[in-house]
């Protein structure tokens, strides 16, 4: 899990690197990367995860505001997503 988030932050990071380059031009690799990413942690929590329900239902919100994004770019959205994996990411130490 660990590895996973952090490679969501480090995709989203990227993808507001271009977006500062290329503003309306949605950085389409890595949102589909970090996409990917919220969808497999959504399905891979565990069935005894006593917060597999929270859990699911914010890599699955993570997931469709990154889709979401794909459509219609939006800087803030990508950095709020991104801060969302890190305070995930911060909690597991």
């Amino acid at each position: 899990t660990r590895i996973l988030l952090e490679e969501a932050i480090a995709a989203l990071g990227q993808a507001m690197i271009a977006l500062e380059r290329a503003p309306d031009t949605a950085p389409s690799e890595a949102l589909t990367r970090a996409n990917g990413i919220a969808l497999y942690l959504a399905r891979s929590v565990g069935p005894d995860n006593p917060m597999r329900e929270a859990l699911v239902q914010f890599y699955g919100g993570l997931a469709e505001v990154i889709g979401r994004n794909m459509r219609e770019v939006s800087y803030a959205e990508i950095a709020q997503a991104r801060a969302d994996f890190a305070d995930v990411l911060g909690v597991l130490g």
